[in-house]
C-alpha cells in the first residue's frame, strides 16, 4: 500500500498542490519553506466530488 493510499484511509481529504512559475505571496512561502526547491506552488481544495460515469 502507497503512502498515499494510507493517508487517504486515515482522512478522505485530498489537497493537489500544482506548480507554476507566477505565483508568489503566503502560500508561495508556506510551500518553499517545506520544499525549498519550490519556485511557486497552487494550492486547490476540492469541496465536491460527483461522478462522472
Amino acid at each position: 500500500m502507497s503512502k498515499t493510499e494510507q493517508n487517504v484511509k486515515l482522512d478522505s481529504r485530498v489537497e493537489v498542490l500544482a506548480g507554476t512559475r507566477q505565483v508568489a505571496g503566503a502560500t508561495f512561502d508556506a510551500v518553499k519553506a517545506k520544499f525549498a526547491r519550490a519556485r511557486a506552488a497552487l494550492v486547490v481544495k476540492v469541496e465536491k466530488v460527483e461522478p462522472q460515469l
